[in-house]
């Protein structure tokens, strides 16, 4: 695209020469200044017309703009623009993808082009195709052209959101080490909050601390570059490293609990008059709900028991705390990222510029949310529950009384929707990318008025990805029915030999052989790959 990249002072040149002008007529007819247009700056577009011309309207973020905000992020300096709504970034926990995203409009990032010197971004993670900023190093770059008006009649549906340019530098000589250092400091003074977290009845909750200290980031990045000895070329290599530590949200009184409205203003539906701390009924006290349509005889359906949290091996119908899910989720995530490449060029006449460039990151991250478990709503065989068998020997005597009725201490089966959380055990999806760029190409003039621009462009993003502490619904099915072998111990009836017992049904019995079997961890991994030849030729037919 084409825009004018000082609009402001084209604007103010335009209306000085118009009263210059407009004077000139009234005084005797003194000539009309001449007045130098405003610099143009093409943006992507190969096609030269008259209508791609400051037609969208752009935002142009400069390197000084870039060190005054001392951004180590690039994505997070681009957020701060009104166009743009925060998308993937490290400040996402659950649910991330660990690719950092720019999202134009909230059209969501894969409507919005991602281009470097004008050339396209590849995707950055194989189950998000989207470009990745974690690609682009910000002492790197030169500046950030941002097109928010569309540009999809030449780039594709991809552009229907606009385009983002990042335009890295080429011409740098010497040689310059950056370091930064930051954290964030934080007072713990919402009075609001705070006075919530006085409540009972929710466990592992704790007040957030007065004032703290967290956040930590730093970074360093390395830049040099050299002309060719007769000043036609250019070569400007980089290296650079960031580090991200984790923040929690239970250091802050605003999210050391999940805040939810319990009633609403009458003269306002919008306006809630009372809030609480949230919880989860899926607490590490277990809650079992029996479903009526499968009881067993003497049992009664959609009755509700909970283990009882005394430690006693009994089930309570009494309320129960619930679990507090948000002290453990990450607000930022950690993070190590490595980026390195080199931009250069050669003119060796008119007619031949020859240029090539090379990116290079790994970036590897870790989101953590709250603990996983058996949550209700979940069961085997793609049901909603699942299934005790009422002789299970982890069970006493009077818990088989009151989950199965008559059946207890027989083989019969009895179907419950189960609540319960590993508490201590969050789960944390370990993310890694590792990308390479690489562009070669050619351009030059073949007349007056005509030029060409030939290169071939060759991207890959790997993609790995560990997912810890996550329950295998089937393996806790396979626990959940126990019987007694000949030792009079407790074992599996079925997955005999891996499977471990699994006891719910009391208070603080969980061992670690019970969660290691549970417990699996997930493993994904995959890659993009974009390669791109492209040729093109524009001139004016009037020449």
């Amino acid at each position: 695209m084409q825009s004018r990249r000082t609009r402001l002072m084209g604007s103010t040149i335009f209306a000085g020469a118009f009263a210059l002008g407009f004077g000139g007529v009234a005084a005797a007819q003194t000539a009309t200044p001449t007045v130098a247009p405003a610099e143009v700056v093409v943006t992507g577009s190969r096609i030269r017309q008259p209508n791609l011309t400051s037609v969208s309207p752009m935002t142009v973020v400069t390197d000084q703009e870039i060190k005054l905000e001392g951004a180590q992020n690039i994505e997070n300096l681009l957020n701060g623009l009104p166009s743009i709504t925060a998308g993937q970034q490290s400040n996402v926990s659950n649910g991330s993808t660990g690719t950092a995203t720019v999202d134009l409009r909230d059209l969501g990032p894969a409507r919005t082009l991602v281009l470097v010197d004008g050339k396209r971004l590849m995707p950055g993670d194989p189950k998000s195709p989207y470009a990745d900023l974690n690609n682009i190093p910000s002492a790197m770059v030169e500046r950030v052209d941002v097109v928010s008006g569309g540009a999809s009649a030449v780039y594709g549906a991809d552009a229907v959101a606009g385009v983002v340019n990042f335009i890295m530098k080429k011409n740098f000589q010497g040689a310059e080490v950056d370091a930064q250092y930051g954290f964030a400091e934080h007072e713990n003074n919402n009075a609001s909050a705070r006075n919530l977290q006085g409540v009972q009845g929710i466990s592992n909750f704790a007040k957030a601390p007065n004032n703290y200290t967290t956040g930590l980031s730093s970074e360093v990045s390395a830049i040099i570059g050299v002309n060719a000895p007769d000043d036609k070329g250019n070569i400007t290599g980089y290296l650079t490293w960031r580090k991200l530590e984790a923040v929690t949200q239970d250091h802050y009184d605003v999210s050391s609990c999940s805040i939810a409205a319990t009633s609403k203003n009458i003269s306002d539906s919008y306006n809630y008059n009372a809030h609480t701390c949230a919880g989860s009924s899926n607490s590490q006290y277990g809650r079992f709900t029996l479903q009526p349509d499968s009881r067993n005889a003497g049992s009664v359906g959609g009755t509700q028991f909970h283990v009882n949290p005394d430690g006693s091996q009994t089930f309570t119908t009494a309320k129960v705390p619930a679990y507090n899910y948000a002290p453990t989720n990450y607000f930022q995530r950690p993070e190590d990222r490595y980026t390195a490449g080199f931009n250069a060029h050669y003119e060796v006449n008119k007619q031949l510029d020859l240029y090539s460039s090379l990116m290079f990151a790994d970036d590897h991250t870790l989101a953590q949310i709250a603990p996983s478990g058996l949550f209700a709503g979940t069961g085997s065989n793609k049901t909603a529950y699942y299934q005790i068998n009422c002789n299970n020997p982890l069970m006493s005597a009077s818990e088989q009384t009151q989950m199965c009725g008559s059946a207890a201490g027989t083989g019969a089966l009895v179907n419950a929707q189960i609540g319960f959380r590993f508490a201590g055990y969050n789960r944390q999806d370990d993310l890694r990318h590792t990308n390479y760029k690489m562009d070669v190409g050619a351009r030059g003039e073949i007349a007056p008025g005509w030029n060409y621009d030939a290169y071939l462009q060759y991207g890959t993003s790997i993609y790995a990805e560990h997912y810890n502490n996550d329950a295998s619904i089937r393996k806790i099915q396979n626990a959940l029915l126990v019987t007694t072998n000949a030792a009079g111990q407790p074992v599996c009836t079925t997955d005999v030999g891996s499977c471990v017992p699994l006891n719910i049904f009391q208070y603080g019995k969980l061992t670690p052989a019970m969660l290691g079997y549970v417990l699996t961890p997930g493993y994904k991994s995959g890659e993009t790959v974009e390669q791109i030849a492209s040729a093109s030729v524009t001139g004016d037919l009037g020449q």
